[in-house]
Protein backbone atom coordinates (compact mmCIF):
# COMPACT_ATOMS: atom_id res chain seq x y z
CA UNK A 1 0.00 0.00 0.00
CA UNK A 2 0.82 3.39 -0.19
CA UNK A 3 2.70 5.69 -2.91
CA UNK A 4 5.86 4.53 -4.99
CA UNK A 5 9.08 5.98 -3.65
CA UNK A 6 10.45 9.19 -5.90
CA UNK A 7 13.62 8.12 -7.37
CA UNK A 8 16.84 10.09 -7.68
CA UNK A 9 16.95 12.50 -10.77
CA UNK A 10 20.32 9.97 -11.92
CA UNK A 11 18.31 7.20 -11.86
CA UNK A 12 14.69 8.59 -13.58
CA UNK A 13 13.95 6.91 -17.42
CA UNK A 14 14.85 8.92 -19.85
CA UNK A 15 12.84 9.47 -23.12
CA UNK A 16 13.77 11.58 -26.00
CA UNK A 17 16.02 13.51 -24.12
CA UNK A 18 13.06 14.73 -21.73
CA UNK A 19 12.35 14.00 -18.20
CA UNK A 20 9.39 14.40 -16.21
CA UNK A 21 7.41 15.82 -19.12
CA UNK A 22 3.68 16.02 -17.41
CA UNK A 23 1.39 15.78 -14.93
CA UNK A 24 3.86 18.43 -12.51
CA UNK A 25 2.49 21.55 -14.17
CA UNK A 26 0.62 23.24 -17.20
CA UNK A 27 3.41 24.20 -19.06
CA UNK A 28 3.52 27.69 -20.38
CA UNK A 29 5.00 27.46 -24.48
CA UNK A 30 5.99 29.80 -26.73
CA UNK A 31 3.44 29.49 -29.20
CA UNK A 32 0.32 30.94 -29.62
CA UNK A 33 -3.00 29.68 -30.03
CA UNK A 34 -5.33 29.78 -33.00
CA UNK A 35 -8.31 27.43 -33.02
CA UNK A 36 -7.68 26.31 -36.58
CA UNK A 37 -4.11 26.16 -36.75
CA UNK A 38 -3.36 22.24 -36.66
CA UNK A 39 -5.60 22.10 -39.78
CA UNK A 40 -3.09 24.55 -42.08
CA UNK A 41 0.57 24.33 -40.16
CA UNK A 42 3.58 21.99 -41.06
CA UNK A 43 3.55 18.56 -40.45
CA UNK A 44 6.63 18.61 -38.18
CA UNK A 45 7.46 20.64 -35.85
CA UNK A 46 4.60 23.47 -36.03
CA UNK A 47 5.54 26.38 -33.99
CA UNK A 48 2.17 28.05 -33.82
CA UNK A 49 0.81 31.35 -36.12
CA UNK A 50 3.28 34.52 -35.74
CA UNK A 51 1.00 36.39 -33.19
CA UNK A 52 -2.48 36.32 -31.39
CA UNK A 53 -3.75 37.04 -27.73
CA UNK A 54 -3.92 34.00 -26.02
CA UNK A 55 -0.75 31.64 -25.48
CA UNK A 56 -0.74 27.95 -25.43
CA UNK A 57 -0.16 25.55 -22.36
CA UNK A 58 0.67 21.86 -22.80
CA UNK A 59 0.47 18.33 -20.39
CA UNK A 60 -2.13 18.66 -17.88
CA UNK A 61 -0.82 19.23 -13.98
CA UNK A 62 -1.45 17.57 -10.54
CA UNK A 63 -4.33 19.35 -10.35
CA UNK A 64 -5.87 17.39 -13.12
CA UNK A 65 -7.99 14.49 -13.87
CA UNK A 66 -5.50 11.59 -15.16
CA UNK A 67 -6.90 11.86 -18.71
CA UNK A 68 -5.70 15.29 -18.92
CA UNK A 69 -2.45 14.95 -18.05
CA UNK A 70 -0.81 13.88 -21.16
CA UNK A 71 1.55 15.62 -23.74
CA UNK A 72 -0.71 15.88 -26.27
CA UNK A 73 -3.51 17.90 -24.25
CA UNK A 74 -3.47 21.79 -24.97
CA UNK A 75 -5.68 24.64 -24.00
CA UNK A 76 -4.89 28.61 -23.86
CA UNK A 77 -5.15 31.51 -22.05
CA UNK A 78 -4.15 35.23 -21.91
CA UNK A 79 -0.53 35.27 -21.25
CA UNK A 80 -1.16 37.21 -18.01
CA UNK A 81 -3.57 34.69 -16.49
CA UNK A 82 -1.63 33.14 -13.24
CA UNK A 83 -2.59 29.68 -11.28
CA UNK A 84 -0.87 27.13 -9.31
CA UNK A 85 -0.86 24.54 -11.45
CA UNK A 86 0.45 26.86 -14.27
CA UNK A 87 4.30 26.79 -14.85
CA UNK A 88 7.18 26.81 -17.35
CA UNK A 89 10.06 24.40 -18.29
CA UNK A 90 13.63 25.40 -18.45
CA UNK A 91 15.71 24.04 -21.38
CA UNK A 92 19.01 24.83 -22.67
CA UNK A 93 19.68 23.86 -26.32
CA UNK A 94 22.87 21.88 -27.14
Amino acid sequence: MGMPRPRRWGHMRRIRGGYDLIGNVWEWTADWYAEDYYTRSPARNPHGPPEGTERVLRGGSWYDFPNDVRAAVRFSLAPGFRFDSFGIRCAKTP
